[in-house]
């Protein structure tokens, strides 16, 4: 509706975790890098935290990617509210596991053999659960039972456990001691500081085919940053609806009134914590 007026070839701010649109600002450059390093390393069990909307799914898209590039089998769950056995019959399909029976012992057993043998490729496979905080805690306590799957030397498989900060504070419970001793590396996404907000509005302009990133004036960047917290997934629906009314009223550049009136539409038009107002929490590696 709007591309043709402003220029752009595809959508630019859509909210589907496409791993070509991920934007490296530093926690996202530090989070990749020490989970494929993790990963490359076996290192056992991952955390990557963050608050809604700053780009979790996408960055571990983007890992995936890297990982099936590698072949190194992945699975990626999306539903955190399986069962312990639910959970284990989907890691197993995910993987492409061949499995000859449904009962546990059958899938652990089908499982750790698989494992085995990929081991001796001299490959790994990851495990990557997506809305972690919301996993039961026997469901967590299955995922543990996993990690314990290993040779004298590495894990024969690698967990990703990826979630909103309610995740590390669940984690801090005593009965999940476990859990949290064996994190290899804990990990956060910040928001985007003002400069990255601009940034990374440029940049999926540019990916989105647009010859004319300055769509959007500075002011406008500032009221993005403002009204947005920095959050990627914020920023992405400010500016869709500010395009959309933007080519419905013929304006171009867009301004910062024209963010507000947006804001202000869908409930963003107050105070909002800014990545000076969050606690970082940078990534971190321990052992066993």
């Amino acid at each position: 509706m709007y591309r043709q007026f402003y220029g752009i070839r595809h959508h630019p701010f859509t909210l589907t975790p496409d791993p070509r649109f991920l934007y490296t600002s530093a926690s996202v450059r530090q989070a990749l890098a020490g989970l494929a390093h993790c990963v490359r390393r076996r290192s056992g069990f991952l955390m990557l935290s963050g608050e809604v909307g700053t780009g979790k799914t996408t960055l571990l898209r983007s890992l995936m990617d890297s990982l099936q590039r590698a072949q190194w089998p992945s699975a990626f769950l999306v539903n955190p509210t399986l069962r312990p056995n639910e959970l284990l019959e989907y890691v197993t399909a995910d993987l492409g596991v061949p499995v000859t029976g449904g009962s546990k012992s059958a899938l652990l057993f089908a499982l750790s053999t698989w494992l085995v043998k990929l081991n001796a490729e001299g490959k790994t496979a990851t495990v990557i659960i997506d809305e972690a905080h919301a996993l039961s805690d026997e469901t967590l306590e299955e995922i543990r039972f996993l990690t314990n799957l290993e040779t004298s030397d590495a894990k024969l498989v690698q967990v990703i456990l990826a979630g909103q900060p309610e995740l590390v504070d669940r984690l801090e419970q005593p009965h999940l001691r476990q859990i949290k001793q064996r994190l290899y590396l804990r990990c956060a996404l910040l928001p985007l500081t003002r400069e990255e907000v601009g940034s990374y509005v440029n940049r999926r302009l540019l990916l989105a085919g647009t010859q004319a990133p300055a769509i959007f004036t500075a002011e406008a960047i500032n009221a993005l940053h403002r009204f947005s917290g920095g959050i990627p997934r914020v920023i992405n629906t400010l500016c869709e609806h500010a395009l959309i009314n933007g080519f419905a009223h013929s304006r171009k550049p867009l301004h910062a009134a024209d963010i507000e009136e947006v804001a202000i539409e869908f409930g963003f038009a107050h105070e909002v914590p800014t990545e000076d107002s969050l606690q970082p929490r940078l990534v971190g590696l321990g052992q066993r």
